[in-house]
């Protein structure tokens, strides 16, 4: 997987950009070189680069080294992409870190001149994961809000004239009522996970159309400029990050074409009122608030798994199996095929990946809008629980509005 790096230049260690290389490397070298990857050769990186471990704390130190080497001290977070570094992103997902001070403090061993209390680095444990990966400007901008905020200022209306004045985006009633429940803490899987955010909560709800900053978030800001500027920092990343790789969204929606998401993104990004782990989703699942229908594809199943024969036809056609014990009068046939008065507005979006390889990231290809021709087709398919049983299910065809980028088809499709 490092062959991308060496012949690209690019230091960040984000995956995708290593395999769009591999993709389309040939007409980004400069000069006048070119590079030739025969079809084996390049399904072998790309699948190096599935099982490559980017966010290791050795990996993480030594793209620091050099780093803090060339400016001659500690970087601010927005310094790595300007001088095409490890992206700081994987100082956040690796869970014995999950911030940056954590990192300077426990990994790098730098010699602060001060010292954040256990409260202050909890709060920044749960802001760096939540705000930093900028797949959504909102929660940055809510945040600096709430940095910001004097006492008895309107969070919510500020929010949405910001977003719309400085970001050109209209936020819906979803979309503020989804940052809310992401920064309070609420947007949790299960119950527990949920007892355990709240307590890093950084905004309450204050009457039934505002938020207000909480008064335990607020007294850490009071307490030390230097953990507000350890907070700043992240937001500053997170503009950095969003306007270099998320700002062209696909029509109204937070989603950016052809970029990669998790479950939990999808959610997130979809304003859904709840979390939902990929156990529960599944191959699909409606959202009846917002009646939005991601459907997942793993392109690649496991060699022990039921025999599912989603493909794609061309770039544009895609066949997909539903879930079992489903027949063609389903309601999920009826939300897919839009056969009734409330189903008409439903809205279906498509996330695929080639596989469940890679085990750091976890992550679909979002490819835009579907549609469902024609009529499902009963099929029957074999029990997971009774070998010799089959259960009901039914084909789909799905016309994609977008024809998928040529580089991501043959990465989804290739041996």
């Amino acid at each position: 997987y490092l062959i991308p790096i060496a012949l690209s230049g690019d230091n960040s260690y984000q995956k995708e950009s290593m395999r769009k290389y591999i993709g389309s490397g040939t007409k980004i070298i400069p000069g006048a070189s070119t590079v030739e990857f025969e079809e084996k050769v390049k399904q072998q990186i790309l699948n190096s680069i599935d099982r490559a471990k980017t966010n290791s704390i050795g990996l993480i130190k030594e793209s620091y080294s050099i780093l803090r080497h060339k400016l001659g001290r500690i970087p601010r977070l927005v310094e790595f992409a300007e001088h095409n570094a490890i992206t700081p992103l994987k100082i956040f997902q690796n869970k014995q870190l999950l911030s940056y001070y954590n990192f300077l403090v426990h990994a790098a061993k730098e010699n602060l001149p001060f010292v954040l209390d256990q409260e202050q680095i909890e709060f920044l444990n749960f802001l760096s994961i939540r705000v930093a990966d900028a797949k959504r400007i909102a929660e940055a901008v809510l945040l600096e809000l709430v940095v910001q905020a004097k006492p008895g200022q309107k969070l919510r209306s500020e929010l949405t004239s910001k977003l719309k004045d400085l970001w050109k985006i209209d936020a819906s009633n979803d979309l503020i009522n989804n940052v809310f429940l992401v920064l309070s803490g609420q947007f949790a899987i299960t119950e527990a996970e949920r007892k355990q955010t709240i307590n890093w909560a950084v905004v309450n709800q204050a009457g039934s159309d505002d938020f207000s900053v909480t008064e335990k978030f607020r007294r850490a800001l009071d307490q030390s400029k230097e953990f507000k500027d350890q907070i700043q920092q992240v937001i500053d990343f997170a503009k950095q990050r969003y306007l270099a790789q998320f700002k062209y969204r696909y029509k109204d929606t937070s989603l950016v074409l052809y970029e990669t998401y998790s479950y939990a993104d999808t959610c997130r990004l979809l304003n859904w009122p709840k979390n939902l782990n990929g156990q529960n989703i599944g191959g699909y699942k409606y959202d009846a608030t917002t009646k939005t229908f991601p459907v997942f594809v793993n392109y690649r199943k496991d060699d022990n798994a039921i025999a599912y024969e989603d493909h794609f036809e061309s770039d544009r056609l895609l066949i997909a199996i539903s879930k079992t014990k489903r027949s063609v009068d389903s309601p999920d046939a009826d939300r897919i095929y839009k056969r009734k008065p409330e189903n008409k507005d439903n809205r279906i979006f498509l996330f695929v990946r080639k596989n469940k390889e890679d085990q750091e990231a976890k992550l679909f290809y979002f490819l835009g809008e579907i549609e469902a021709e024609g009529q499902p087709e009963r099929i029957l398919l074999q029990s997971k629980s009774q070998l010799e049983k089959k259960d009901n299910a039914f084909k789909i065809k799905y016309k994609l509005e977008t024809a998928v980028r040529s580089d991501i088809y043959d990465y989804i499709t290739g041996e």
